[in-house]
């Protein structure tokens, strides 16, 4: 596995060639872990997969579905050209507060995607129902107000991020 990560980034800073260089670090960072992983097992690495979990900043700064899915799919393409990637395993983004973030359309353009590419697979729906500790003290997913002095409103609790990592493996694992 290789984790190339960046909080509160949109999918067009992922594009190849944007000024933050995040792709071409991400395919660096697989590239490398490909030729080391198949020097030490003396074979090609199959079933190679994308785990994206991404787009609540582009609700955030209303990106909006129809270039959520145009910037997604740029990314996607170069990413199996460049890098060999056969399925992407798409996280599908929480909604975090009505009214407050625009994720209704980041959340249509990721269903879209995989309803119409075969190797686009939402590997998990389980964002949806994530709650706040102040709407539901039983599953307290999602953060609500200050945790050790420092404000983490609107991210995933370690329980949270426990039950999205369980589901997405299982789902994977059917592959």
């Amino acid at each position: 596995m290789v984790q190339c990560a960046c909080g509160a980034t949109t999918v067009g800073e992922w594009l190849p060639r944007h000024e933050k260089g995040r792709y071409e670090l991400a395919v660096e960072k697989i590239t490398r872990a490909v030729a080391k992983a198949e020097a030490e097992i003396d074979r090609p690495i199959r079933n190679r997969y994308l785990v994206w979990l991404q787009g609540e900043s582009d609700g955030i700064y209303k990106t909006g579905t129809d270039n959520y899915k145009t910037r997604f799919m740029q990314l996607w393409t170069a990413l199996k050209t460049d890098c060999g990637l056969e399925k992407c395993f798409m996280i599908r983004v929480a909604k975090f507060r009505e009214g407050k973030y625009n994720d209704k359309p980041i959340i249509e353009a990721q269903e879209q995607l995989s309803q119409e590419n075969d190797d686009i697979i939402i590997a998990t729906r389980i964002t949806g129902l994530l709650e706040y500790p102040t709407v539901n003290p039983e599953n307290p997913t999602i953060q609500d107000g200050v945790t050790e002095g420092y404000p983490y409103v609107d991210h995933y609790t370690v329980a949270g991020y426990k039950l999205v990592g369980e589901t997405t493996a299982a789902k994977i694992a059917e592959y």
